[in-house]
């Protein structure tokens, strides 16, 4: 097993959906007891509609906050992460394969505004919006992988890539 430099586990946390499923299921909830408790059940396909509309939110919301999880990782071999449950191993990128490396850090603001959207062929790993590191690698693939601690990413990333070239 490779030793780690850097290592990183981040979870869903993205407040604007949760809170409107979170609404949503409030909404539900409403109808449902509205349903129930003041029609008497007299239209039971909106109960049945509404009992599948909890079921299917509630399995989404319980989905993003439990099982959502980008693990990151630099060792002594390259890049390693995953997207669970997206991916069902490890990603790798060998330190021969890096081309260039930068750090990229967007102000929740312009997240926000749409100007930091890319039309490029990237591959887009991340929870915490643009900031994290954009990996390119010498055959043309470009990767961009989140972190909550960028700089210290980005650090290990660059103390790790000159000894792939004396090793």
């Amino acid at each position: 097993m490779a030793k780690k430099v850097f290592k990183e586990s981040q979870n869903f946390r993205n407040a604007e959906i949760i809170c409107g499923l979170i609404i949503m299921l409030g909404l539900i909830s409403y109808k449902l007891v509205k349903e129930v408790f003041i029609n008497g059940g007299a239209y039971m396909t909106d109960v049945m509609i509404c009992l599948g509309m909890f079921a299917v939110v509630g399995v989404a919301l319980w989905f993003m906050i439990k099982r959502f999880r980008l693990k990151t990782a630099v060792t002594k071999k390259g890049i390693q992460f995953k997207m669970a449950p997206l991916h069902n191993q490890k990603r790798k990128i060998k330190w021969e394969e890096i081309d260039s490396c930068r750090l990229e850090k967007t102000p929740l603001v312009a997240q926000l505004h749409g100007g930091n959207i890319s039309f490029q062929r990237e591959r887009f790993f991340s929870f915490s919006g643009r900031n994290g590191v954009h990996v390119a690698t010498k055959d043309g693939d470009s990767y961009f992988i989140g972190s909550q601690r960028p700089e210290e990413l980005k650090q290990a990333i660059q103390k790790m890539l000159p000894q792939r070239a004396t090793a």
